[in-house]
């Protein structure tokens, strides 16, 4: 009898953690979106995930959020798409991000055509430090050289959210500023790699 009670106690863990685990390949090959509740302090709250979405694709609209969401928000839009900065609505290639902050409003999409974007939503005391530390600005959007970084910074979240009853706020933290300075290094190497050494421009006028 113990040794039965024992078997199911095993077998209704397994289960549990089938529930709430996905295959790294499922997040590779479909598409995800979360959702997931604010917390009520966020202004005491270190970093806390409030929704995410990975490859996510949109009908052909433009999404119109004068007053934003009340969290801060991080894009990269994987088709051309219009998008409002601090400069104005313009369009833009594929590759493009944007991070909005917690006072800014969210303009995004396209209306001739569908779109497949990725992103993620944050709150708490430690994002606009972590923001600015890692050189970036609100409101302001970067080509990324390849969305293969922030898409794989992600599915690091994701896992973090659903493989664990109580994701650890810490860990939440590290994987996103490690996304952050990952993707600034990324940013700067593609900017050094596009300047010519003085050298080789002295060679290229002598020649």
């Amino acid at each position: 009898m113990v040794y039965l009670i024992i078997n199911l106690f095993y077998l209704m863990k397994e289960r549990e953690s089938q529930t709430h685990r996905l295959p790294t390949e499922g997040i590779k090959m479909n598409s995800v979106k979360l959702f997931l509740e604010p917390t009520k302090t966020p202004d005491t709250t270190a970093c806390n995930v409030t929704g995410i979405g990975i490859h996510e694709t949109m009908k052909r609209v433009i999404v119109d959020r004068p007053a934003g969401t009340g969290d801060w928000m991080l894009v990269c839009f994987h088709n051309p798409v219009f998008v409002k900065s601090y400069i104005g609505i313009n369009k833009y290639s594929s590759g493009s991000f944007i991070i909005w902050s917690d006072t800014n409003g969210h303009y995004y999409g396209n209306p001739d055509a569908e779109w497949t974007h990725s992103w993620v939503h944050f709150e708490g005391k430690t994002i606009s430090p972590l923001i600015a530390g890692s050189g970036f600005k609100p409101n302001s959007v970067i080509k990324l050289p390849s969305p293969d970084i922030f898409v794989e910074s992600l599915q690091s979240i994701y896992r973090e959210l659903i493989e664990q009853i109580d994701p650890e706020m810490v860990i939440l933290q590290n994987l996103f500023q490690n996304m952050l300075l990952r993707l600034a290094r990324q940013i700067g190497q593609a900017k050094k790699n596009q300047i010519i050494p003085p050298r080789i421009l002295k060679t290229k006028n002598s020649t």
